[in-house]
């Protein structure tokens, strides 16, 4: 293999790839690694990890002298191109070594067999035709998923639907982001029609997905099948913009979370998000930013008064001032650090806090940003 590219084109390859690389794995050395396919017009770069693969086509900027392939270790390999101040690089395989040339430069790097990694490369050789499609604005995908993202469980359950974003599609009207870990919850709706789907896609990729600023356009192709296999699991393929993505999502049954907003609450209060943010985040530095500290919250018609109590520490009392008040008067322990992620994810200051009394989950909500809903179990 021998090939002339521009070292920005490259660059911009090779620093995506790096949210795919994974550099200390021991038992999965493959994952730290990086294919590099050279082919009569085009170079194909391969990369995984134990979530999802990835390959980038690049067909612009280059010079393919010799067709071929080679292994290297991505992270090393990413660095020191990174570091070559030249427009214009060669890139040769020779004697199971990997030349990298420039006018200034010469650097020989170890490849690795690649009979020793067949799974670096994913089979992309699909009938597209047997896949569903779902077209989706990157924008407003991300949007959605950055809003929701604190809600995924960040341990590692036994049961993995926790650990990433349900798809849901299934009405066929609009498309719901579903987030929780069993004790908040988070739903963003985007507002398109559908085939029916449902998935869950893991926050590794879902983080690989947000990393981008498509150049090709704002739309993402998501292609999706259920494995005939088994019907376990679903294969995703995703096109944006020179990279496909493939990953195969296990077929877990998310909870059906979309009757849990609707009851009829006992307290409603409207409130200022900023000075509840800002009470909140006096408590957490009080408590050390412990992320199950409780806290005890009274509503009343005029405040929601905030009691903590850190021992060895000091204690804090937080009011904030209730705009609306309708119902009763109640108190509730919540998770500081939950709340205040719920919150703080809302751009508009004006939000609603729907309350059915003190051992239910309550509903925070704003008027002016209704595709966004959230809930948190209190504590006890």
């Amino acid at each position: 293999m021998k090939v002339l590219i521009n070292k920005n084109e490259l660059n911009k390859i090779l620093k995506k790839l790096n949210n795919v690389i994974v550099s200390n794995n021991k038992m999965k050395p493959y994952h730290s690694y990086l294919l590099i396919e050279a082919t009569e017009k085009e170079i194909n770069f391969y990369a995984n990890n134990e979530y999802f693969s990835a390959k980038c086509t690049l067909a612009e900027n280059i010079d393919v002298l010799e067709e071929g392939e080679v292994i290297v270790k991505g992270k090393i390999f990413s660095e020191l191109i990174n570091g070559i101040k030249e427009d214009i690089i060669t890139i040769q395989e020779k004697d199971q070594t990997l030349l990298v040339k420039t006018k200034k430069t010469n650097i020989n790097l170890n490849t690795i067999d690649k009979k020793e990694f067949p799974r670096i490369r994913f089979n992309q050789n699909v009938d597209l035709k047997e896949f569903d499609e779902l077209k989706i604005q990157h924008s407003l995908l991300t949007k959605g998923l950055k809003k929701i993202a604190h809600a995924v469980s960040t341990f590692r359950e036994s049961t993995r639907k926790f650990n990433g974003v349900n798809f849901n599609g299934s009405n066929g009207k609009q498309i719901f982001l579903e987030a929780s870990d069993s004790y908040k919850l988070s739903v963003y709706e985007i507002k398109q029609k559908t085939d029916p789907f449902n998935f869950i896609v893991e926050t590794n990729l879902l983080s690989f997905i947000n990393s981008f600023n498509p150049e090709g356009g704002d739309l993402i192709s998501i292609f999706f099948r259920k494995e005939h296999k088994d019907d376990l699991s679903t294969e995703l393929l995703i096109k944006l913009d020179n990279f496909l993505i493939n990953y195969t999502s296990i077929n877990e049954s998310f909870p059906r979370v979309m009757q849990l907003f609707d009851f009829e609450p006992e307290t409603k209060v409207t409130i200022q998000k900023n000075e509840l943010k800002d009470a909140l985040q006096r408590i957490l530095t009080l408590a050390q930013n412990e992320r199950f500290f409780l806290c005890d919250m009274q509503v009343t018609n005029s405040h929601l008064k905030i009691n903590s109590n850190v021992q060895n520490i000091g204690a804090s009392l937080e009011e904030v001032t209730c705009l609306k008040f309708e119902g009763h008067k109640l108190n509730i322990a919540v998770n500081a650090l939950s709340l205040l992620e719920h919150i703080d994810s809302f751009d508009t200051d004006e939000i609603e806090l729907y309350f059915q009394g003190s051992n239910k989950y309550f509903l925070i909500s704003s008027n002016n940003e209704p595709e966004l809903k959230e809930i948190l179990v209190p504590s006890k």
